[in-house]
């Protein structure tokens, strides 16, 4: 929807809004006296007061970068010298945990090296994302 005054495509959105043009457009100069800024290399994630990575406004975090990290398998054996809890399986579907478990040796990948502090991207598209600020 375009609204026009005095001949020229005036600007419906409000100071903080959000709004994606498509590549090539700038709504600095299509709607001429608002200032915008182009959002760069984030991801938009609603705020949630219950949770205190998102629990305010302009909040910044993630990382590109995985953490440091390597994953093992223990390989069970009875009567090994390593015990481990483990989680026995009745017929129903039910079990039971238990302490019953030796392990000879555990099988560890290569330890995957990284930079960052938290978890991966999460699945994303880009778009030219623009917020007026005046």
């Amino acid at each position: 929807m375009m609204y026009m005054i005095n001949g020229k495509e005036a600007c419906m959105y409000a100071i903080g809004d959000f709004a994606s043009f498509p590549e090539g457009i700038d709504p600095n100069q299509k709607f001429s006296g608002t200032h915008w800024q182009r959002i760069k290399g984030r991801m938009i994630v609603g705020v949630d007061e219950n949770q205190d990575e998102f629990n305010s406004v302009n909040k910044i975090g993630g990382s590109k970068e995985l953490q440091e990290h390597s994953h093992g398998t223990p390989i069970p054996n009875s009567g090994g010298p390593y015990s481990f809890k483990g989680y026995s399986i009745n017929s129903n579907y039910g079990g039971s945990e238990n302490t019953t478990f030796k392990t000879w040796w555990a099988l560890w990948m290569t330890s995957v090296s990284g930079k960052g502090d938290s978890g991966n991207l999460p699945p994303y598209i880009t778009k030219f994302l623009w917020e007026r600020v005046a």
